[in-house]
């Protein structure tokens, strides 16, 4: 891999701000916006680059194109009690999402539990944020979404099945919520993605080529490969159950009936949510405290040669959340001028003086912040 690229420091309520104002400018409800940013900006502040303000200038694109609708007409119906079944209007995926995880929260509030599902929606993000989200609200979670296929199921050479992430959120008494958000295939597509854009190979072990051979090769991965799954069969299964649990369950689309982000048509893409209320088991402080327990029961274990700590899920990115909350997001550079080429399409005058920035922040050595 190549060197660290040089980055821009800026605070997290200011690249909200600037998601917000494109978002609008293409055509989204202020409150939809920032609704979006929000969600948008938590990946990067957890670290997760990959599904954070880098997409910005691909959702206002989709836009434009028709391949978002920036006004959906949201429909949420109660199948029972504590049933939700929703239509996304082909609106932007985090807004989507947002709405129906918000009802599907109440629900679990009265009820005890809430399963929602959500079908023609596009791109929703980082996982994390919603399961999060609802753990803010006392609440167990889960969730998944479906996507374009870019993984062959173990075994075979064509894609058919899409890395499928999936997440869980536990609310806890003293530590950083417990978050597991992981995708069902040995990496994110997006870290190939921006392997390709910056010109680098990727790792064998990720990837096949069209052939069914592993390959270093991104391009060849985007155009003909696939993904390879986790842990093998064991990813490829997952991927599946997940697909059935959004696509398939939801009525939505599945498999290779759904479409990249920016293709000819909208993506299609599914969600499912299930929330638990713990409070309806056992005492909810008790039931935090006895997360805190096990966490510290992970933790102690003696560590191999070379590991100073074991970590749990979410502990890391809880630290770079804290961590970038204070000293500001590291963008990249050549990300930072897309966002300013974006808003030169809407109309809109630069967000970003860079030469200015790197100057101020000493970034054109590798990445300040980085």
């Amino acid at each position: 891999m190549n060197s660290t690229p040089a980055t821009v420091l800026v605070q997290a309520s200011e690249l909200g701000e600037i998601a917000t104002h494109l978002l609008v400018a293409a055509g989204l409800p202020t409150g939809d916006a920032a609704s979006a940013s929000e969600a948008i900006v938590a990946a990067d502040l957890r670290g997760v680059d990959t599904h954070g303000v880098r997409f910005v200038p691909i959702y206002v694109r989709c836009v434009r194109k028709g391949l978002i609708n920036p006004t959906p007409s949201i429909t949420i119906e109660q199948c029972g009690p504590t049933l939700l079944r929703a239509d996304g209007d082909n609106g932007e995926g985090h807004v989507v999402a947002r709405r129906v995880l918000d009802r599907a929260i109440e629900v679990a509030n009265e009820h005890g539990a809430c399963t929602a599902l959500v079908r023609d929606t596009n791109h929703v993000g980082m996982l994390a944020y919603y399961v999060e989200r609802a753990a803010e609200h006392g609440l167990v979670a889960h969730a998944v979404t479906n996507g374009e296929p870019w993984m062959a199921p173990w075994g075979g050479i064509d894609r058919v099945l899409s890395t499928n992430p999936m997440a869980w959120a536990f609310p806890t008494a003293a530590r950083p919520t417990v978050v597991l958000d992981m995708a069902t295939s040995v990496v994110a597509m997006s870290k190939v993605v921006i392997a390709a854009k910056d010109g680098e190979r990727i790792p064998l072990g990720w990837a096949l080529d069209r052939n069914g051979v592993p390959t270093d090769d991104p391009e060849e991965v985007m155009s003909h490969g696939s993904i390879l799954p986790l842990g093998d069969y064991k990813g490829s299964g997952l991927s599946l159950v997940v697909d059935l649990m959004a696509g398939v369950l939801s009525g939505g689309l599945f498999s290779t009936d759904l479409r990249d982000l920016g293709e000819d048509r909208p993506q299609g893409v599914c969600c499912f949510f299930s929330l638990l209320d713990p409070a309806r088991f056992l005492d909810a402080a008790d039931f935090r405290s006895r997360v805190d327990e096990d966490i510290d029961r992970v933790k102690a274990v003696r560590t191999v040669e070379g590991v100073s700590r074991v970590l749990v899920p979410g502990e890391l990115e809880a630290e770079t959340r804290k961590r970038r909350l204070r000293e500001g997001i590291p963008v990249p550079v050549d990300e930072a001028q897309r966002l300013n080429d974006t808003a030169r399409e809407l109309g809109q005058p630069e967000l970003f003086d860079l030469t200015k920035a790197l100057e101020d922040k000493g970034a054109n050595n590798g990445g300040a912040g980085a």
